[in-house]
This record gives C-alpha cells, structure tokens and sequence, in this order.
C-alpha cells in the first residue's frame, strides 16, 4: 500500500540527470555553474554601468562654480574672522575704560571717605573743647 522511495536510487537519477537544450544534454550541475557564471557577467555589466553614469555625473561637473563658491565661502570667512578681531579688540578697549573708571571711582571714594571721617574728627574735637569749657566754668554762658 505504502510505497518505500529508495532515497539513494532517487539521488542517482538526479545526479545522472541529463536535460538536453539547444542539441546540447546538460547536467543539474552544469546547469548551476551555467547560471552562476551568466549571473556573474550580468552583474558586472550592470555595474560597469551604474560606474559609469556615475563618472558621467562627476566629469559633468562644473568645477569654476565650486571655485567660484568656495572664494565667496573664504572671502566671508576671512570678514567674520576680522569682525571678530575688532569687536575682541572693542571689548578690551571698553574693559580697560571700565576699569579705569572703577579705580577713579575707588580712590574718590576712599578719599571722600577720609575727609568725611577728618570732618567728623573735627566736628568732635570742636564739640568737646566746647563742652570741656561748660563743664569748666558752668556759670560763664559761653
């Protein structure tokens, strides 16, 4: 009822298989190594071409445009570099003024500070000489 495949007597035949085209019997195998070399040649054909179109596309460039774009890229470069150098330039400039102004306003204050505490140093002198003599003669008015 059930039918035994004789698995090795099933490899044979198809290893022994020959398939006949063009008045010419080809093998499984040669079939294979048939397909695998035409694939092969297809395939660097096509990339052959795609190589080529794409040396087509780097030979149609217009390298003075790239030139040309790069000089304005330079030429902006070189005007921010020097912008940046003046403006550097400004700000130490502006820093030194500041600081100048920051020194004056210190030794003014300090010598405000010292004739504000001179005064004050007079002013009490004055005061207790005045109350010095009160208390020496408390009737005398002065």
């Amino acid at each position: 009822m059930t039918k035994k495949i004789d698995i090795e007597a099933t490899q044979d035949k198809i290893a022994n298989a020959k398939l006949s085209m063009f008045g010419y019997s080809f093998s499984p195998t040669q079939l294979g190594l048939g397909f695998g070399i035409l694939s092969s040649i297809v395939a660097s054909l096509y990339g052959g071409f795609v190589m080529y179109q794409k040396v087509e596309a780097v030979a149609g460039l217009d390298i003075e445009a790239f030139e040309g774009r790069m000089n304005v890229i330079e030429d902006k470069a070189k005007s921010i570099d020097d912008n940046i150098y003046a403006i550097k330039e400004d700000l130490k400039g502006d820093i030194r003024r500041v600081s100048d102004i920051v020194d004056d306003i210190e030794r003014d204050t300090k010598d405000d500070l010292r004739n504000f505490r001179l005064d004050i140093k007079e002013v009490e002198d004055r005061l207790n000489d005045k109350m010095q003599k009160f208390l020496d003669n408390p009737l005398s008015g002065n």
